[in-house]
Order: C-alpha cells, then sequence, then structure tokens
C-alpha cells in the first residue's frame, strides 16, 4: 500500500512538470506517494519523458490521442489503483502544492468526518516572475441562485487569515479523494470522472455526485496551494471551442444535477452559438 496516489492530465505543459514534481516532494513529508502523468499527445512529449526518466516514483502513460481531462484522469486512475493507495490527489500541472500539503491534508481529511473530497485555498501565482500575485484563484465554487457557477473570492487581495469554506464544489485543479470515495465512485456510476464532459465542469459534476453519495466539500485553510492557470484572460480572448464546450456542459450539469438552472444553462447555450459564434467569424 501507498500513501497518495497523484494524477496529473498533460497537454503542452511540460515546463510546468519539473516544479510540480519538486512541489509534491517537499509536500509529501514522511508520506509516500507516486505520481501518474497522462499525457494526451502532446508535442512536447520527449521533454516530459526526460523528466519521468530522472524520478524514481514517476509514471507517464502517453496516449495517442487527446482524450481530454476526464478520459485522461479515468485512464491514470485505473492504473493508479493497483498501487493500493490511501489517497487520490488529482492535481493540475501547473498547480504547485506548499511545505507538508499531503502529510496535512492527511491528517486533516481523517480528522473530519464524512470528508468526500478535500482541497485548499488556490492562490495566483505568475509563473512568468515566479511570484505570488497576492490575489486568491478560488475557495471552492459556489453558484448563484439563477445558475451561474463560479470561483469563490477569485482576484480578491488575499488576507493573513483565510476561513474553511464548505462549497458546492471545489476546483478540479486540486481535489484530494480517498480511496472509499473512488469506489464507491466506481461502484455508482463506473467511473470518476464523466468523459462526455471532455473538460470544463468537471468538476462541479463530480463534487455533486459525491456529495449524492452522502460526504461533504471542504475547501481547508492550512492547505494553501499556487496555481498559474490563465486566470487573467478575458472572456473575448477565449477560443469558441472552449465557450461551447463550457456552455454544453453547464446543460449537462443542470440537466444531471439542478434542473431549476436550466433556464440559464440554455440561455448561455443559445447565446454562445448565436451571438459569440457570429463575432467568431
Amino acid at each position: 500500500m501507498i500513501d497518495f496516489c497523484l494524477i496529473t492530465v498533460t497537454y503542452n505543459n511540460s515546463n510546468y512538470i519539473q516544479y510540480l514534481i519538486d512541489s509534491i516532494i517537499k509536500s509529501s513529508g514522511n508520506s509516500s506517494f507516486h505520481l501518474f502523468i497522462s499525457d494526451n499527445n502532446s508535442t512536447d512529449i520527449d521533454e516530459i519523458k526526460a523528466i519521468c526518466l530522472a524520478e524514481d516514483n514517476v509514471t507517464l502513460i502517453a496516449s495517442k490521442h487527446n482524450y481530454g481531462f476526464c478520459k485522461g484522469n479515468n485512464i491514470a486512475v485505473s492504473e493508479a489503483v493497483k498501487l493500493d493507495p490511501k489517497y487520490f490527489l488529482f492535481i493540475n500541472p501547473d498547480l504547485f502544492l506548499t511545505e507538508d500539503w499531503l502529510e496535512n491534508a492527511a491528517r486533516i481529511i481523517e480528522d473530519v468526518s464524512l470528508i468526500g473530497v478535500l482541497s485548499g485555498p488556490l492562490l495566483q501565482f505568475d509563473f512568468k516572475s515566479k511570484q505570488a500575485t497576492g490575489l486568491i484563484d478560488s475557495l471552492g465554487i459556489n453558484i448563484t441562485r439563477y445558475g451561474r457557477w463560479f470561483d469563490i473570492n477569485q482576484g480578491c487581495r488575499r488576507t493573513d487569515f483565510i476561513a474553511d469554506v464548505k462549497p458546492q464544489a471545489v476546483c478540479g485543479a486540486l481535489m484530494l479523494l480517498k480511496r472509499e470515495v473512488i469506489d464507491a465512485l466506481l461502484q455508482a456510476d463506473g467511473y470518476v470522472f464523466d468523459e462526455r464532459f471532455f473538460m470544463y465542469k468537471e468538476d462541479v459534476d463530480l463534487s455533486l455526485r459525491i456529495k449524492k453519495l452522502g460526504y461533504q466539500i471542504l475547501v481547508h485553510h492550512e492547505l494553501i496551494a499556487f496555481h498559474c492557470r490563465g486566470w487573467n484572460r478575458k472572456r473575448k480572448e477565449m477560443s469558441f471551442r472552449a465557450k461551447k464546450l463550457s456552455a454544453i456542459n453547464d446543460m449537462r450539469v443542470a440537466y444531471k444535477h439542478r434542473l431549476f438552472n436550466l433556464p440559464f444553462a440554455l440561455f448561455k447555450f443559445f447565446y454562445v452559438f448565436c451571438v459569440e459564434f457570429f463575432y467568431s467569424k
């Protein structure tokens, strides 16, 4: 048995991988871990292979197709279960853990009963300057009354103290699950991530499915991590494909979990396909 199996899905992310691995090593303390890198046919696969060859506890799963975030994770889960880990950590390649994060997370998830997904405050990190911006990236994910999902306090100035949060969902960049939760998901649905989502809102769907199994969601203030995602990208700079996937998946989430939010999801869908599609030409 191993303590942690970490899974990251990559697509042309080789520049982050060594930083990710170094942060995992610093965060592990006395805990044992193994990192699975599930690559979706990246053009920089040779760089990723070179990094993995230098590490004893890293396995690269190199796919010949871009299967997306969800299937990429599921492929790695099927391999990770063979190591019989206590915990699974789904982590983005552009996310860096703080010192002793894994050990602290194991203590917290065991001390607090019925926690199905554990995460921590994600703080924005500028990879070019290798500095934190001082702003919050996500304290979990909540939803407005009319149905828009949003990252809690994104873009707000970080304060000295961040309270624990019990949100509706947590960002898929950092999700810690006990083995029993993985087993419960596989027994109930036959999968961990719903591959119909490909990417976007898959973290919301997973969080809500776990809550339906009777577990709780927690963002614990001690578990700070740094995230380099493109948080400064304006909507008009997003590709039409990204907007399309997000709109379709909003409808999937509403249909599966929150039918009363379906009107907003439909409005967003028609706005993307009728208005934003026109301006994308």
